[in-house]
């Protein structure tokens, strides 16, 4: 994802329900990602359902929502391949 302004990454409707979710908004109402109290309503983000590109899960503060698209997707927002056989951890011996 390149830089330039917000509108221009996510677009007008994404925009749109983002401004009406701050409106909404009230101190103390928990992340839409992680539950906990969201205090500053500058410092969140309108977060994604899991595996969608197109719903919202609500506001959540701005290093839940980056973490857990850092878990989703590489560096260029393309979603990540998942293993379908997760290998059990081993540890080093």
């Amino acid at each position: 994802m390149s830089g330039g302004s917000r509108g221009a990454r996510y677009g007008a409707r994404h925009e749109r329900i983002r401004r009406a979710e701050l409106a909404r908004w009230v101190p103390g109402q928990p992340c839409a990602l992680c539950g906990k109290p969201t205090w500053q309503k500058g410092r969140l983000h309108l977060a994604h359902k899991p595996g969608s590109d197109t719903e919202y899960a609500g506001l959540a503060h701005i290093g839940c929502n980056l973490g857990d698209a850092g878990r989703l997707t590489d560096y260029h927002g393309r979603s990540k391949p998942t293993d379908p056989e997760p290998r059990p951890w081993s540890g080093f011996d």
